[in-house]
């Protein structure tokens, strides 16, 4: 479980999903991204009005963009 640097968002991982809370205090709201067999997440990067949770595939990373709209108001 990490947050997301500035801002209120929570991520985490289970075995086969990215699981991203953009509302902390309604933890019923979940949103879900299919990472199975893609490998663990390895950090969050913003940077230039973007948001990316980086997943260690192998020897490379997969970027799964967040909702930055959501991030900003969520």
């Amino acid at each position: 479980m990490q947050w997301v640097p500035l801002s209120d968002v929570v991520v985490a991982q289970n075995r086969h999903n990215l699981c991203v809370w953009y509302n902390i205090e309604d933890p019923d709201k979940v949103v879900i991204y299919n990472i199975a067999n893609k490998g663990d997440v390895v950090g969050i990067e913003r940077a230039s009005g973007k948001t990316s949770v980086i997943v260690e595939d192998g020897t490379q990373n997969v970027f799964f963009e967040l909702d930055e709209y959501m991030i900003d108001f969520g």
